[in-house]
């Protein structure tokens, strides 16, 4: 008796999932996708300040790199920057080798002539309308490496996720549109998916340009392009006639 209970009711279950198998077969469904593109104006930039220095020993090149990256260093906070607005990025310390002659002798080798220095600071600010002055200022000041600007957004995933509230809005509107044109009802959402999100960063400003600028009597005009956040969805909507 216990074996046919259990016989029974094995019966009763399978038979229960093909007819909800069947059920899900037959539904209909209504496939949509969104898409957003952002344009944000940047509100952030990234630079490096350098300076190299050369010295017949490893004293004289760190003191004459000291000097002027010090000089550097007042002028960043002279035009507006902060501590918190640059950090040392770089140091190095190296030495410099004899070449090698045209005709070295035999068992030539080559002889420590001086030493090279190089330190740079990491500028990432919000203060993107004070970057002409440190540009020029730092250069004033002696830095002799100065790196390409970098535009981005402080807070990206704010932006992001305006990308993705925008494109689900896009889809939900445009699954509307296509139920009440084919005269089907929308019953509720199946299944979201999120696709690509991309951040097209704004185009960085060539070393070589801003070294041409510092050339100039008047601070260099430094104005970032807008950003571009992307984002998409998909939906899938369970429908009815």
């Amino acid at each position: 008796m216990r074996y046919s209970i259990c016989i029974g009711i094995t019966l009763i279950l399978i038979s229960m999932l093909s007819a909800v198998t069947a059920l899900a077969d037959e539904a209909a469904y209504l496939h949509v996708s969104g898409e957003a593109e952002l344009l944000v104006p940047a509100d952030q930039a990234e630079l490096r300040i350098g300076v190299q220095s050369d010295g017949s020993t490893a004293d004289a090149a760190l003191d004459a790199n000291s000097r002027v990256m010090k000089k550097v260093e007042e002028s960043l906070q002279r035009v507006g920057l902060e501590k918190g607005d640059y950090s040392t990025a770089r140091f190095q310390l190296s030495p410099r080798w004899s070449p090698r002659p045209r005709n070295a002798p035999a068992g030539w080798r080559p002889q420590i002539v001086g030493f090279s220095v190089s330190n740079s600071f990491a500028v990432k600010t919000g203060k993107i309308e004070l970057l002409g002055k440190v540009i020029e200022a730092a250069s004033d000041a002696g830095a002799n490496d100065i790196g390409q600007i970098v535009f981005a957004l402080a807070d990206s995933r704010a932006h992001r996720q305006q990308a993705i509230q925008t494109a689900t809005s896009n889809a939900m509107v445009d699954a509307k549109t296509l139920a009440a044109a084919s005269g089907v009802t929308l019953r509720g959402i199946s299944d979201i998916a999120l696709g690509q999100t991309a951040q097209t960063p704004a185009r960085p400003l060539a070393r070589g340009v801003m070294m041409s600028m510092e050339a100039n009597a008047a601070p260099p005009i430094v104005a970032p392009d807008d950003l571009t956040v992307r984002a998409s969805v998909s939906i899938r909507y369970l429908i009815e006639d």
